[in-house]
């Protein structure tokens, strides 16, 4: 004995909109890309309360932010979207430059030596 199941129009609609809006929100994840700078001096010790930048490289590109290193000499960073960024570290006469360049979904771990 077989059984027939009759949907009607209106039950194949929501069959295939619940199909679709269950496809569709598994797959729907939000990037993240986060570095930590940590910046340390000539004798690798890590420097706390540095100023680190963190900047395009391009001329009316909108991404310019700054943190403070903690007690470990880090500053942590998150963005929208993958990009290439200047670093510049400072504190009093120290500075230091790099670059990093940011991974969907990992922290990208970068070190700047302060002279």
């Amino acid at each position: 004995m077989s059984t027939v199941v009759r949907l009607g129009k209106w039950g194949v609609a929501l069959a295939l909109t619940l199909g679709f809006s269950m496809l569709f929100s598994s797959c729907n994840t939000e990037e993240i890309y986060r570095t930590e700078v940590t910046v340390i001096n000539a004798q690798g010790f890590p420097v706390q309360n540095c100023q680190v930048r963190l900047y395009a490289p391009c001329v009316g590109c909108q991404v310019d932010v700054s943190s403070i290193t903690d007690l470990a000499g880090v500053a942590s960073f998150e963005f929208p979207a993958k990009m290439v960024l200047n670093i510049q570290a400072n504190k009093g006469p120290l500075s230091g430059e790099g670059f990093v360049q940011l991974i969907e979904n990992k922290t990208v771990q970068e070190t700047v030596i302060v002279n």
